[in-house]
């Protein structure tokens, strides 16, 4: 169980339950089975999270979010035999910033699934022109566990799949430790199709 408490003068009792639901909140992502007192720092982190996530919806619109490529090597023949596709976000007044720094937020918020979504398409595009023009190369894309859970992923893969020409084969997912570990005590996941 996790306990999130909260006391003192507020101006009003929806400011004290939603103090105490901040703080119950850090008790859950210090990793559960905790207590967490409020402190006004933890209001800070909330307005930056909530202005990060709402700057995030507009970043998807504004298509400010791009791919970047890290080269996998067959270390025997010395080739770029593939590519994981890492996102970053071109924020406006922040600069570029790392998947570290907002798919925290996006996970949170559920704006992962689309924006997932894009990734598959994006990537699986840009994997069909390298095979186009001759370069054999494979891509990989982090799945999320939001991703996971979503109905949708199997119809998402198959449409970037589709939409670009990419064969099945030239992509693969990538489960990252967070997804997997999500709730290590439940039963592993199957897909069966």
């Amino acid at each position: 169980m996790s306990i999130g408490i909260a006391s003192g003068a507020r101006a009003s009792s929806d400011e004290l339950i939603r103090d105490a639901d901040l703080a119950l909140y850090a008790a859950k992502a210090a990793g559960r089975d905790r207590y967490t007192t409020f402190r006004s720092s933890m209001q800070l982190v909330a307005d930056e999270r909530l202005g990060l996530e709402m700057d995030l919806r507009e970043a998807i619109a504004r298509e400010e979010l791009f791919l970047l490529y890290q080269p996998i090597f067959d270390l025997e023949s010395e080739h770029v035999t593939g590519a994981e596709a890492l996102i970053r976000w071109q924020h406006p007044t922040r600069g570029t910033l790392s998947a570290a720094e907002f798919i925290p937020v996006a996970e949170q918020s559920g704006l992962i699934v689309p924006i997932g979504r894009w990734v598959l398409a994006e990537a699986s595009t840009q994997a069909a022109r390298w095979r186009q023009a001759g370069h054999e190369i494979d891509v990989a894309v982090n799945v999320s566990a939001r991703q996971l859970e979503s109905e949708h992923l199997i119809s998402d893969v198959n449409e970037a799949l589709q939409d670009s020409g990419l064969q099945a084969a030239a992509l693969t997912l990538e489960l990252t430790e967070t997804t997997i570990m999500v709730d290590a005590a439940a039963p592993p996941f199957c897909w069966a199709g």
